[in-house]
């Protein structure tokens, strides 16, 4: 972090870059990643544990390869004391239409890079766009 960058500034900057490499993946890959994350980075989600860059790397490969053409955008960013809070949507073509959904991710940044991330998506909107799953709300 540059002498003059406020924490505020290296959150939105760090927040952006995520999504900037994530929407370049068809073209760029993953490389990006490893200047954004800690090398002992930790990724904490309902299906487990992510621990590791390397081990980061290729989840987010396997993911964003599942759904060739996602698109990031970042709704909301907040920022206190060593933490960002990032809300963003993403959305992909899938078969004649769009799918998507809304993620809220926690980040904790130590050194310059993220240690650490808390990551929450919305998967039942997901499984009901995909048909595997009902609408509990749908009437």
């Amino acid at each position: 972090m540059a002498a003059d960058e406020t924490f505020h500034e290296k959150a939105r900057r760090l927040a952006t870059r995520i999504l900037d490499v994530a929407n370049r993946f068809d073209t760029d890959g993953l490389e990006g990643l490893r200047e954004i994350f800690a090398d002992d980075y930790v990724l904490h989600s309902r299906t487990g544990d992510v621990i590791g860059i390397d081990a980061y790397v290729e989840r987010i490969a396997v993911n964003l390869g599942g759904l060739p053409g996602m698109r990031f955008v970042m709704d909301d960013l907040v920022v206190q004391g060593d933490r960002f809070a990032m809300r963003y949507h993403w959305t992909a073509p899938y078969q004649d239409g769009e799918i998507g959904s809304e993620a809220l991710e926690i980040n904790r940044v130590a050194k310059g890079k993220v240690a650490e991330t808390w990551n929450y998506q919305d998967r039942l909107s997901l499984m009901v766009q995909l048909g595997l799953a009902v609408d509990p709300l749908a009437s």
